[in-house]
């Protein structure tokens, strides 16, 4: 379904608009009891890039919906992204969902239109596993959960399973997202180790350490 009212420009969801769009799906509106007037809208994104809505009616039942503007986050337009970067992690979510479904979301839907995805939505006391890390929580079935989906997912994604001319489909296919790839290479293996324009830290008190990090080869 489209937006009833389209989106202008590169902006995102509003509250309003989000209850709207998903009302105007039958499937999606299924998903999440009551009147939309009765429904909550949050924005959670905590990462650089996209945004991140919970959508939640009656029952704790709702859905995720993420949002890949045309550009960083954390940055603004000044630092464009193209906003693909949201239909190839539809077709990871896809792709993991089929091959390990108990550690991977359903997907619901994808709308190139608005580069949005509709997900399922793991209402609390789930959380995000870094939180609940960084809080000392002692998850005694993540190393259970994480060896049997990287198992699933490498296994079912490899050679050993697929036929040759689908796997190098899918290898192509994937080839493709390398915007993403550059950003990480980027933001996370080259920038911290240099003089960039995004770079902030405590001057002058942490210079030194900046100045043994960035010329430290073993840290590189």
């Amino acid at each position: 379904s489209e937006l009833p009212m389209p989106l202008s420009g590169a902006k995102g969801f509003t509250e309003e608009e989000l209850k709207r769009y998903i009302q105007g799906d039958p499937d999606l509106k299924a998903k999440i009891p009551g009147d939309a007037s009765t429904w909550s809208v949050k924005e959670v994104g905590d990462g650089n890039i996209n945004f991140v809505f919970i959508v939640e009616g009656g029952e704790g039942r709702g859905m995720v919906v993420k949002q890949a503007l045309p550009y960083v986050r954390c940055i603004g337009e000044s630092w464009p992204l193209t906003a693909d970067r949201a239909m190839f992690e539809t077709t990871a979510l896809v792709d993991g969902h089929e091959m390990c479904p108990d550690h991977v979301p359903q997907v619901y839907k994808f709308d190139k239109k608005v580069s949005a995805i509709f997900m399922e939505y793991l209402a609390p006391p789930n959380i995000i596993l870094r939180y609940g890390l960084i809080d000392g929580v002692v998850y005694l079935h993540l190393a259970d959960c994480m060896s049997t989906f990287l198992a699933a997912t490498l296994f079912k994604s490899s050679l050993f399973a697929l036929p040759s001319a689908e796997y190098r489909k899918k290898l192509a296919f994937y080839a493709d997202n390398s915007p993403m790839c550059e950003l990480t290479e980027q933001v996370i293996f080259t920038d911290p180790y240099g003089d960039a324009f995004h770079n902030r830290h405590n001057s002058p008190y942490l210079d030194a350490d900046v100045a043994d990090l960035r010329r430290g080869a073993a840290a590189k």
